[in-house]
């Protein structure tokens, strides 16, 4: 490593060492804000300055970016948790009118809107790898907590018991209870996901 020192500006040169067989570098593109003596201090960590990331071949010079896939996927992942959510909130109460059939309906929607859940959180967990030192953690949390609830308020399909049974009323504030905390904290992490986007204010 060399460097040439010209009034308040550093160049520095280095030669990097490479694995054998291994041609790639991933390269934050970054600048420190403050100077101590001749030594440049730590870049900014921000999602935006860790988000500058370029992957080049050393021996072909080609170079590509992430940024195209990442959006994509954030945009995807927002939309599918959006209408997820919104169906669980949608229709979550009972339906007088429906009658019987509103049992087999509200199922069928709930489930639905789980396996979008299912899917929006699978692409959430593959942003976060993805994006190595950049972490939500609000936003995370509530998403494992919506989806750990969502599949508990499904299995409640599964232990429902029959009107006339004496645990009837237990299951039933089980069932109440665990539904609506689940679209709580679900739609407020889709808030804080657009928040996440920079498309409106935190509303948590």
């Amino acid at each position: 490593m060399a460097t040439i020192h010209n009034s308040a500006t550093v160049q520095i040169y280095a030669t990097v060492k490479l694995v054998p067989n291994k041609t790639k570098i991933h390269h934050v593109w970054n600048r420190g804000l403050y100077v101590q003596g001749y030594s440049p201090t730590i870049h900014p960590t921000t999602s935006n300055d860790l988000s500058s990331i370029t992957t080049f071949d050393v021996l072909s010079g080609s170079a590509a970016t992430q940024h195209n896939n990442i959006n994509i996927l954030k945009l995807v992942h927002g939309i599918i948790n959006a209408i997820s959510w919104g169906l669980t909130a949608r229709y979550l109460r009972h339906i007088q009118a429906l009658g019987p059939t509103w049992f087999y309906v509200h199922s069928g929607i709930q489930l639905s809107a789980f396996f979008l859940g299912t899917v929006g959180f699978a692409i959430g967990i593959r942003l976060g790898e993805m994006s190595p030192g950049v972490t939500y953690g609000f936003h995370r949390k509530l998403g494992f907590a919506a989806f750990c609830l969502g599949a508990l308020q499904t299995l409640a399909l599964l232990f429902r018991l029959k009107t006339t049974h004496k645990f009837r009323k237990y299951w039933k504030s089980y069932h109440h209870f665990v539904g609506y905390t689940c679209v709580v904290l679900g739609v407020v992490n889709v808030f804080q996901g657009f928040e996440v986007m920079g498309e409106s204010m935190s509303y948590a």
